[in-house]
């Protein structure tokens, strides 16, 4: 994991909101040195890697919103066909959605800025008085997502969203919302559509030519750059941010 990091608090340790959220260890026989405060769940609210967390994710909000606002304008004429508005809609809700999924692990209820609101615009704009308001909002996202999208990605650009990312995602705000029927119905679906299978390998995963195995529901791909080590930092945060789930050959990222 050593090329996922960056060097001090202002932008960096993209990742660690992952052991916030979830209890992913990173140093499971060590809980002390540089990743303590994180190991002991002792992290304080002005760590700099929850602020990357909230930026990076904020700003995919708000390109999300821009993006959805000039497709209602959009004219007809541009699109390949009459269901390619739709699928375009449908990808930008889902990262819309996900993004905001990720938010609410971290930090509870947020502003929702929906489309055509930017942080820019509405940086005044009130959270939603309960969870349960932001759980509607990320669902109805990841629905229209999962109900417009294939399961293979559009113009077999694999990084695009698909049916199988919604799934996935609504499957686990089923899971926080304790529906537990629902996310088996999600599940089962992506399951029984054949279209993933488990490798035989659990190495294979994170070998360095293996691009998109069967495995993965979703990974995320940029190009390498040369500067993504330990000396990351404002200039880069967005590559480290996204590093630890990218496609296994570039920096040996976990995928989704």
């Amino acid at each position: 994991y050593t090329d996922q990091h960056g060097s001090g608090d202002d932008e960096t340790w993209g990742f660690k909101p992952q052991v916030f959220a979830a209890n992913h260890s990173t140093m499971d026989c060590q809980a002390s040195g540089w990743d303590a405060e994180w190991q002991r769940h002792a992290w304080k609210p002005d760590k700099g890697s929850l602020e990357t967390a909230w930026r990076m994710s904020y700003r995919a909000v708000d390109r999300a919103n821009r993006f959805l606002a000039g497709l209602e304008t959009a004219d007809a004429s541009i699109f390949a066909d009459s269901n390619s508005k739709t699928v375009y809609e449908a990808q930008a809700r889902a990262i819309r959605g996900y993004n905001y999924l990720y938010l609410t692990k971290l930090f509870g209820r947020v502003p929702m800025l929906l489309t055509g609101e930017t942080y820019t615009t509405s940086v005044g704009k009130a959270r939603p008085e309960s969870v349960d308001e932001t759980y509607a909002a990320i669902e109805e996202d990841l629905s229209f997502g999962r109900d417009h999208l294939d399961w293979l990605p559009m113009n077999g650009e694999y990084g695009r969203i698909t049916k199988g990312f919604c799934k996935a995602y609504l499957a686990e705000l089923y899971m926080l919302k304790k529906d537990f029927t629902k996310a088996k119905t999600e599940l089962k679906d992506i399951v029984d559509s054949g279209t993933y299978s488990l490798e035989p390998c659990f190495g294979n995963l994170h070998a360095w030519d293996t691009h998109w195995t069967k495995e993965s529901v979703f990974e995320v791909m940029y190009h390498e750059q040369g500067y993504m080590g330990w000396g990351a930092d404002s200039s880069s945060d967005a590559m480290m941010w996204y590093g630890y789930m990218c496609a296994a050959p570039e920096w040996g990222g976990w995928g989704s």
